[in-house]
């Protein structure tokens, strides 16, 4: 493991630890980033995929209350099961049915997924709004991160793959790849932030058939209520990331907040980049035809 720092083009400092050639935040162990292979998984486990600022909170909280069969909040961090910050020994202490999380590619996930063939939920959102959360997330992290840059400094960071957690696009690639090859049968489910913003109670429904649950239209409809934005930002308060006494996690939870902060010249050339990077990907199509309505 290696503290690496470099400058942006603006020439702010950016530190990120390197393990193994890829990028991770600096509160990262490694012992459990090179241990997590040997994870041992058990057949019911849930796994919620996602890169950082895509809806996994959320999805975290869906899935679990789903899997309870209750529509009441879920008193633990998400971070208390994620592969990447918690040893095995503190995740064995988890009860099944477990919801494990993490933004760590398919290769890297614990070997057992390949042969107990677990559930995977792979979050997809808009990556200008990822790139917009995550950047509020950068500022407001001091004491994990400490960025000061400039959202147009951070963006050009973003679109080359050199923030925490690596590429955006080889990210979501990574899935579509083995969704569309269908590795090892693998079971994975893509929920799009957007379709789960506009229709919850569907999104709730069709998470709930993924699980072999079948839950009843009732609970799904309380499910998706009780997950709505605004009251998992107060229900959630004693469950989340605090930087300076405030809440990191839950910033606006909105679909189309990037047209606030993106310019014109940031759009073409967000665009160009997908273009260029993602042609082949049916996942992300969505996100490249769609419209926009910018500030000069």
């Amino acid at each position: 493991m290696t503290l690496r720092t470099e400058h942006d083009k603006g020439g702010n400092l950016h530190k990120y630890l390197d393990i193994g050639g890829k990028r991770f935040p600096l509160v990262i162990k490694e012992d459990i980033i090179r241990n997590i292979p040997n994870v041992k998984l058990r057949e019911d486990d849930v796994i919620i995929c996602g890169y950082p600022r895509s809806g996994t909170h959320w999805t975290f909280e869906l899935t679990s209350m789903l899997l309870i069969g209750r529509d009441e909040t879920v008193p633990v961090w998400k971070g208390k099961a994620m592969l990447s910050q918690v040893k095995e020994r503190d995740l064995d202490l988890v009860s099944s049915p477990r919801v494990l999380n993490t933004h760590l590619f398919y290769e890297d996930l614990p070997r057992d997924v390949i042969t107990l063939r677990n559930k995977i939920v792979y979050v997809l959102r808009d990556p200008r709004d990822v790139a917009v959360s995550f950047y509020h997330f950068y500022i407001a992290n001091k004491a994990g991160i400490g960025y000061d840059g400039t959202w147009g400094d951070f963006l050009d960071l973003f679109i080359n793959g050199k923030v925490q957690w690596g590429s955006w696009c080889e990210h979501v690639k990574n899935f579509e790849e083995v969704i569309k090859t269908k590795r090892h049968d693998q079971q994975i489910l893509v929920m799009n932030y957007e379709d789960t913003k506009q229709n919850p109670t569907e999104s709730v429904k069709r998470l709930s058939d993924f699980l072999g649950l079948s839950r009843n239209d009732e609970l799904c409809s309380r499910i998706a209520e009780k997950c709505g934005f605004k009251n998992m930002a107060v229900n959630k308060l004693n469950y989340t990331l605090l930087s300076d006494n405030r809440d990191i996690i839950y910033r606006k939870g909105v679909v189309g907040d990037w047209k606030n902060i993106f310019t014109v010249a940031q759009k073409e050339m967000f665009d160009r980049l997908l273009a260029h990077n993602m042609a082949d990907s049916e996942l992300v199509k969505r996100y490249i035809t769609e419209p926009s309505s910018l500030r000069v």
